[in-house]
């Protein structure tokens, strides 16, 4: 049976990219965009071609393969915490965490949302990072960078800790690693000089990010790319009043990644789930933040922050669709250093 996906989805926009890549036999990612550049992010599309390809739609097999593939290596991690007992006082709960935040996973996985994928590539890269699997590990942090770019700065700062600890030991093969990184992630950039018009050439990101900062949604503040910036003294002014007049949006935002219910029309589904995986994933980070070596602190703060907060910045709606893939992401990568402060 086809999957019924809702028009006005983000599953849907990929959904049409993909069999319009499919129908038009087309390099360009976005076949019909008059100006060739890519739109959205990058990857998601490209996975869902195969199944498309071979049944003709999206149908309930799709869904079955990516239930089986999380569930899996969810139950691969679990299993691999409790063999090597090196992760006490967390293990359990990061066990209750996943099991109580496995049903939300499910909800996305079966709404086609993109997000799955992420904690999936995240997945891969604990367990290639821990086992010293450079290819595989610069191969998903590339390919994590293009589900959704905002993980870009994570999946350089996670390459360049795995070089700095293992470059004397595997020269050969980290150098290569780092190409192949290199190659993957530049992705949108290719495509951009290779299939865009001339205006677009130069795009790496496919939103621009400027007319997202800290935009209020369904109000009247302006986006920072739209204030005046003609000389020094007037960009910091609009630096600051664009910073006054988003307030409560940072003050929406940090409250729902806190977990506590600010705007008005969420659904029973998310109150739920957003009062129980946001509370509890911010807990968690908190709590490995500061039972890890104090050597380690800066290296975690600096992780915990760079993938955070874009999404803290950029990720808005569908509560909390955003919060649980940052919290989720994060305590994978954080494990890579619980697992390093148990091998010391």
């Amino acid at each position: 049976n086809e999957i019924d996906i809702d028009n006005n989805s983000d599953p849907s926009r990929y959904y049409t990219y993909a069999r319009q890549i499919i129908e038009l036999k087309s390099l360009n990612a976005n076949p019909l965009n008059p100006y060739g550049y890519l739109i959205d992010q990058p990857l998601y599309r490209y996975y869902l071609i195969p199944f498309i390809a071979i049944f003709g739609k999206l149908n309930y097999f799709f869904l079955f393969f990516n239930l089986s593939i999380f569930f899996l290596l969810t139950i691969k991690f679990v299993e691999y915490l409790k063999i090597n007992k090196k992760f006490e006082n967390y293990e359990k709960l990061l066990i209750f965490y996943f099991l109580l935040s496995s049903a939300y996973i499910a909800k996305n996985i079966l709404s086609v949302q993109l997000e799955w994928l992420c904690i999936v590539f995240s997945f891969i890269i604990f367990f290639s990072y821990v086992n010293k699997k450079a290819y595989v590990l610069f191969l998903f942090l590339g390919l994590l960078a293009l589900q959704r770019q905002n993980y870009i700065l994570v999946s350089i700062f996670i390459g360049i800790i795995y070089t700095l600890e293992n470059f004397y030991d595997a020269k050969s093969t980290i150098i290569k690693s780092i190409f192949l990184f290199i190659l993957i992630s530049s992705f949108p950039l290719i495509h951009n000089i290779l299939l865009a018009d001339s205006d677009y050439k130069i795009r790496y990101f496919s939103l621009k990010i400027g007319l997202l900062f800290f935009q209020n949604p369904g109000t009247d503040v302006e986006t920072f790319i739209q204030r005046e910036q003609s000389s020094f003294l007037v960009f910091i002014k609009s630096l600051y009043l664009h910073l006054v007049d988003s307030l409560p949006t940072m003050k929406i935002r940090l409250l729902e990644f806190l977990g506590i219910e600010i705007r008005p029309n969420y659904t029973i589904y998310q109150k739920v789930f957003g009062l129980l995986v946001s509370p509890l994933g911010f807990f968690l980070i908190i709590y490995i933040f500061f039972i890890t070596n104090r050597n380690l602190n800066i290296y975690l703060f600096s992780l915990i922050i760079i993938n955070i907060f874009p999404l803290f910045v950029l990720g808005d709606g569908n509560w909390p669709r955003f919060q649980y893939l940052s919290y989720h992401s994060t305590i994978l990568f954080i494990s890579i250093w619980m697992y390093k402060r148990a091998n010391k």
